[in-house]
């Protein structure tokens, strides 16, 4: 037998033991299962019963008890802040296509990419960049 202590209030599961501790407040209580937990799996209370939560959509999302939704904690700022870092990933990773020595042919391809990326903040809403597509 498996004991989750959680908050009543939320439903949150704060711990999973095989014993059993008395000494509670009136803000906890205990629920027993024979649920095994495996990495990854993620509870909550719901009704005195255990509710297994919806797969996370995102990385950026945290699970919201008063709800039991995940929510995008994510604004306009901080997705600016991803994309920028995106952006820089994706020109570090070409500019081996403007060293002295790459044929110019080569150079002048990758050149309207590399440009595009660059002005990717010129778009109006970070959360739906079009990517520019790379040469092949």
């Amino acid at each position: 037998m498996i004991y989750f202590l959680y908050e009543k209030s939320s439903g949150r599961i704060y711990s999973a033991t095989t014993f059993l501790t008395e000494n509670l407040n009136n803000d906890y209580s205990v629920i027993e299962s024979e649920l095994p937990i495996t990495a990854g799996s993620s509870y909550y209370v719901a009704d005195n019963q255990l509710v297994s939560m919806p797969d996370k959509p995102n990385e950026y999302c945290i699970f919201d008890y008063t709800t039991k939704q995940w929510v995008d904690i994510r604004t306009v700022e901080t997705q600016w802040t991803i994309i920028r870092e995106e952006r820089n990933m994706l020109l570090q990773s070409t500019d081996w296509t403007q060293l002295a020595d790459i044929p110019f042919a080569t150079k002048s391809l990758w050149e309207p990419y590399r440009q595009t990326l660059r002005d990717i903040t010129l778009q109006s809403d970070p959360f739906s960049i079009v990517w520019p597509i790379p040469p092949l």
